[in-house]
């Protein structure tokens, strides 16, 4: 079975990952497979979005395969690893200065690795089960895959923090330090974006979609152009969204107590 999931749903460019069993892990050729899809997408009229998703509950990413580098280096071959990260890199540049938008579903641990896949992308959506953080750093590794870049744009101190103490962040952490966007609970997430060949969704699922990606996307012309295009991607061509229901706040988020991360590091 392929460790990828690679297609085009209506007007999305959808990349799957399909290692549940391994938390994910990030391989090489995945990373080239990865960086191959957004590159062929890139100037392709047919694709409005990228959507990046991960089977399984537990995690998005925990990283890149330690493992496989670990392996090939006892056999002697050290270009292995030093091809894996020149690739792994070039494909987080590529999805932090891409065109088009790219949405990424942060459910479960997204770690090292997963962060680069993750965190460079348009909009970052974490749930109630998402944990963010930067695990090299304790064995003494400068957080890679563009994860100083992101540090450093943490407000205060608090980038140097989460280095220093390699703290994992749950959602409301990770949006306030700068690592993720929105905040959907993870029963709004449509099961169908994750199915391989999923249902025509009901009108009510379209209505809560959109009432999420309203949440998600400030500005009404664009929130309502990529509302659109998602749509779109989805079997059976749902029409044009229709006036959502009442959902339960999202924006509740911000009631909750100040997130562990933040105390940690308040005098």
């Amino acid at each position: 079975m392929s460790d990828l999931f690679i297609r085009k749903s209506g007007r999305a460019g959808r990349i799957t990952l399909t290692r549940p069993q391994v938390l994910n892990a990030l391989s090489w050729q995945m990373c080239r497979d990865i960086h191959a899809a957004l590159e062929s997408w890139r100037a392709d009229d047919e694709v409005a979005l990228v959507l990046i998703d991960a089977e399984g509950e537990r995690a998005f990413s925990a990283g890149g395969d330690i493992q496989e580098i670990y392996a090939t280096g006892m056999h002697g071959d050290f270009e292995y690893g030093q091809n894996f990260w020149a690739d792994e890199y070039r494909m987080n540049a590529a999805i932090d200065a891409y065109p088009k938008p790219v949405v990424t579903l942060l459910q479960g641990f997204t770690m090292g690795g997963g962060v680069g896949l993750g965190c460079h992308a348009s909009h970052r959506v974490v749930c109630e089960t998402s944990q963010i953080a930067m695990p090299e750093a304790a064995i003494g590794l400068v957080p890679d895959v563009g994860g100083t870049y992101l540090l450093a744009k943490a407000p205060g101190h608090l980038g140097e923090y989460l280095a220093a103490s390699v703290a994992r962040m749950g959602p409301a952490d990770a949006i306030h330090a700068g690592f993720a966007d929105h905040y959907i609970p993870r029963e709004f997430w449509l099961q169908s974006w994750r199915s391989p060949c999923p249902p025509a969704p009901s009108p009510c699922c379209r209505v809560r979609l959109t009432s999420c990606l309203q949440v998600m996307l400030p500005g009404s012309s664009q929130r309502w152009r990529l509302t659109a295009a998602i749509l779109s991607a989805l079997p059976g061509r749902p029409s044009p969204p229709i006036p959502p229901s009442p959902l339960p706040p999202v924006s509740s988020i911000s009631a909750r107590p100040v997130p562990r991360v933040v105390t940690s590091y308040r005098r």
